[in-house]
């Protein structure tokens, strides 16, 4: 399982920063695109939200931060029907406060089965 992860999203904010693309470009883009091309696996997109505020409103966040990598991963050849988008609830309701961890979207797909030498 090869995981790329995009964290960090402003605070109520769906938006890509411009660091998001670079990492994506400098570390992801490549095993991503070899994984496409070698298998016809989903890849998951996973929007995630921190643990403050409405429940509600925040898992809508977490599928709109989803839904705007997986554009993003589309803009870059990465099938789109082949993305299954969702959002996700924090699991860790207990710790309070704001993490830049839990703004984030989780790509998920098969590793690379046949690495390019």
């Amino acid at each position: 399982m090869g995981i790329i992860r995009f964290y960090n999203f402003d605070i109520d904010s769906a938006e890509l920063k411009h660091g998001h693309r670079t990492g994506y470009n400098w570390l992801g883009k490549t095993a991503l695109e070899q994984s496409v091309s070698q298998n016809n696996d989903d890849i998951y997109v996973i929007g995630a939200h921190s643990n403050t505020g409405d429940k509600t409103y925040n898992f809508h966040l977490a599928e709109a931060r989803a839904r705007v990598v997986a554009r993003m991963l589309a803009e870059h050849g990465v099938p789109y029907e082949r993305m299954d988008i969702m959002g996700s609830h924090t699991l860790d309701r207990d710790e309070r406060g704001e993490s830049e961890r839990w703004r984030a979207v989780s790509v998920m797909f098969t590793a690379l089965l046949n690495p390019v030498e």
